[in-house]
């Protein structure tokens, strides 16, 4: 292991030598050189353990399996990159089937440092299991001493510890959509990083070029995955909330109504109308002079050649140009130009094309519009709204619309930018596709949103992460089928699934678990492979409820681990301020990182972890939203150690019967 750092250090120093190579004569050629180093010397850049395994082959061979390729300086491989086809073997032996292995080894490392080895002879010894899963575990110490870090606020690669079943999807083909279901704590949101990685590693050649997008649910999801990809070597992958794919940005929320409304599919026909009812015939006969002739043009020749552009399957701005086309050709024959040929000809048309008059004409029965002028304006206007809508919408859906649309003092709300989105690919098409994009928490988006990730990946090239037990907010999928729905080859998707729970401690999951015949009966709950504490009930007064909470969280300050505080959406703005009277640092959703304490919503927890987490007042949860329980499932599924369920009210009665079975605990102890 000392070898391969000395050789990652060679190969910096030559990449950073790269960096001062010149092409003489040549600029451009010169900058290309010096980006391409500067994005190797990012390849190689050591933030976590280099190499984690090692694999023994049957026949002599032996291989280093690390997070990234390291050679000597005869170019042998001194370190595989845990993407490359012998490295397979490493994550799918097993002792049914050793992929001819002898042994399998694994290290436990702390940066440089070597702190633990752990052996599979496949051989000699029967198999060593962890907690219940037994042999559908690798690596159990390693795993378990990963899965017992302490929480940064980061979310980690797990290149050294991918299971089995993840490395499975991981690896599969990258053609057509892939949906991966997964509860809490299997590792889907792993599954989905470190697959962009292997499709840019395995498929370079093709995917390079137009590349790969990772979409999240919100901002600080993002914040939270957006270093694992960097540390696995892969710099080039765009990743971003759903909310930030648009050219808005997305400032405000919406009334319910509304919301719900601008995310139903119906929008992209209103959109379609509202960009067809723009273009018009003038009301009376065009009279224009094309060099020493008057053309006169009749309002229903315009309206005929508007209905041809419009009958073309293109967006806005190309059945605009046809129409320029079709009524130049039109300006031509009145003005005798069909009997003309060659030179002539083109000579009348470049006459015609540059005509004020015509060009007014133009500008006048086909005017050019904005995505945001075009959904801004609609909102804004009832009347062009009513015509839009007509026979899609009622007159109480429109109603709703217009009471929260638009652009406003306030700007765009998520709403608008899935419509202004939805409106700029209407009108000049799709700026940016990928190769392959990954979407995770899937089972929130709407018809609206689904479009946004059908347009960006044109190719059907799809892979789909999500638990539609964990399915809140205005459009909660309960199944794939309607996910599948709004994506290119849908019908024909692949659905995988994760069993084993690595994240939640069993104790925990079995709590969360009672929870699952209200809201996902269909689903098997995962199989959780380590013990922890069972959860803490604490009851308090209503009156003490926020102030031993903060207690709670000063007291967090001093402890290790991260500590995720889960409110009901009406308190949150509460534990906010006594937070900040008291002077405590905390992390909110939308801004913040990396502070011992993040305050939530169940909805903005969605995809995160911390190693001890509070769940507060579960009875305003439910209570709170039509989709109280699956919130509910969320906010109980996000600790990797601890977790306390504060409360004043009564409980649920899924979580009473448990509370009941573990003796009551007295207002003011401490949570852990």
């Amino acid at each position: 292991m000392d070898q391969a750092y000395e050789c990652l250090e060679e190969m910096r120093w030559q990449a950073a030598r790269g960096l001062q190579s010149e092409v003489a004569g040549d600029p451009v050629a010169q900058e290309a050189i010096h980006w391409m180093f500067l994005s190797r010397l990012a390849d190689l850049s050591e933030e976590t353990s280099l190499c984690f395994g090692r694999i023994d082959r049957s026949d002599g061979d032996l291989y280093y399996i690390g997070r990234r390729h390291v050679h000597d300086a005869n170019l042998d491989p001194v370190v595989i990159d845990w993407r490359a086809p012998v490295a397979e073997a490493f994550y799918q032996a097993s002792w049914d089937d050793p992929w001819e292995l002898e042994r399998r080894r694994s290290f436990i490392s702390e940066g440089r440092e070597l702190v633990g080895i752990q052996d599979e002879v496949f051989a000699e010894h029967a198999p060593r299991s962890v907690e219940s899963a037994g042999s559908l575990v690798r690596a159990g110490d390693a795993l378990l001493a990963e899965l017992g870090r302490e929480r940064t606020g980061r979310m980690r690669d797990v290149a050294a510890t991918i299971q089995a079943e993840q490395d499975r999807l991981i690896r599969a083909p990258a053609e057509g959509v892939m949906v991966v279901q997964g509860a809490p704590g299997t590792g889907k949101t792993a599954v989905g990083l470190h697959r962009a990685a292997y499709l840019l590693y395995s498929l370079r050649a093709s995917l390079g070029r137009a590349g790969v997008l990772i979409v999240g649910p919100n901002r600080a999801f993002m914040r939270y995955v957006e270093r694992v990809l960097p540390d696995l070597g892969e710099t080039t992958v765009v990743q971003k909330a759903i909310d930030e794919l648009a050219s808005v940005r997305a400032e405000r929320a919406d009334p319910e109504g509304a919301l719900r409304l601008k995310g139903d599919h119906r929008m992209a026909d209103v959109l379609a109308r509202a960009l067809v009812e723009r273009t018009h015939a003038p009301s009376r006969a065009v009279q224009l002079r094309i060099g020493l002739r008057t053309v006169s043009v009749q309002p229903a020749a315009i309206e005929a050649l508007i209905a041809e552009a419009h009958s073309l399957r293109a967006p806005y701005r190309e059945r605009r140009d046809r129409f320029a086309v079709l009524m130049g050709d039109k300006v031509m024959a009145a003005a005798g130009g069909e009997q003309w040929s060659g030179a002539e000809a083109r000579d009348l048309w470049a006459t015609i094309s540059r005509d004020a008059g015509f060009r007014a004409l133009l500008d006048r029965v086909w005017p050019t519009v904005t995505a945001a002028e075009l959904v801004g304006g609609l909102m804004r206007d009832a009347g062009r709204l009513a015509r839009a809508a007509e026979g899609l919408l009622t007159n109480e859906e429109q109603r709703a619309l217009s009471r929260g649309t638009g652009r406003t003092e306030e700007g765009w709300s998520v709403g608008d930018a899935a419509m202004v989105d939805e409106a700029q690919s209407q009108i000049a098409g799709t700026q940016r596709t990928y190769s392959h994009v990954i979407v995770d928490e899937a089972q929130d988006l709407s018809p609206m949103q689904l479009r946004m990730i059908a347009r960006r990946a044109p190719s059907g090239s799809i892979t789909v992460l999500g638990d539609v037990a964990q399915a809140t907010g205005l459009w909660p999928h309960t199944n794939w089928d309607e996910v599948l729905a709004h994506l290119p080859g849908g019908s024909n998707a692949r659905i995988e699934s994760l069993g084993i729970g690595y994240r939640v401690p069993k104790e925990i999951l079995e709590l969360a678990g009672r929870l699952l015949p209200l809201i996902a009966p269909d689903l098997t709950p995962p199989l959780a492979i380590r013990a922890g504490q069972a959860p803490e009930f604490v009851r308090v007064t209503e009156g003490s409820l926020v102030r031993l909470l903060v207690r709670d969280m000063e007291e967090a300050m001093t402890r290790q681990g991260s500590l995720g505080v889960i409110v009901p959406d009406g308190l949150l703005d509460e534990v906010l301020v006594h937070a900040r009277a008291n002077r405590i640092e905390v992390d909110a959703a939308d801004w913040g990182r990396g502070r011992k304490t993040t305050v939530l919503t169940p909805r903005q927890a969605k995809g995160l972890e911390f190693d001890h987490v509070v769940v507060v007042e579960p009875a305003g949860i439910v209570t709170g939203a039509p989709d109280g329980y699956r919130r509910l499932y969320v906010a109980l599924t996000r600790a990797t150690q601890t977790m306390k369920i504060l409360h004043s009210a009564e409980l649920p009665e899924q979580l009473a019967v448990a509370a009941a079975q573990v003796p009551p605990t007295p207002d003011g102890q401490k949570p852990y």
